[in-house]
């Protein structure tokens, strides 16, 4: 059995690939942190609210990435939630507007995705 400690590295490591494929305005390298079956509900009024399935997320941040905003953030707070984990989070972006966000994150072989 894993260490919650290595548990939680390993979330925090994919928490900060998505922060880090999106600052570098690459959507298939975000998408590629989600399950083939993820649904992203956004409520912050660009594009959709609700994309489902990872190639239309895919087109989806391909979207948001043409704003060029640079996107910076923390966890504010993990439990688990069963075999997952669900991740409460505080995202700045253009260093101004602050948004929040939870994600449930699901291993998939030994990856942490979302």
């Amino acid at each position: 059995m894993q260490s919650t400690q290595k548990c939680v590295s390993r979330f925090e490591d994919a928490y900060k690939k998505r922060l880090d494929a999106y600052n570098e305005q690459d959507a298939a390298a975000v998408a590629a942190l989600f399950t083939q079956d993820a649904v992203l509900v956004n409520a912050t009024g660009f594009g959709d609210a609700l994309t489902s399935g990872q190639e239309a997320i895919k087109k989806r941040y391909e979207v948001d990435l043409a704003s060029g905003f640079v996107v910076s953030g923390r966890i504010v707070q993990v439990y688990p939630v069963g075999s997952d984990v669900c991740a409460n989070s505080e995202f700045t972006v253009q260093r101004h507007q602050i948004l929040h966000g939870v994600t449930i994150y699901v291993r998939e072989a030994d990856e942490w995705k979302i």
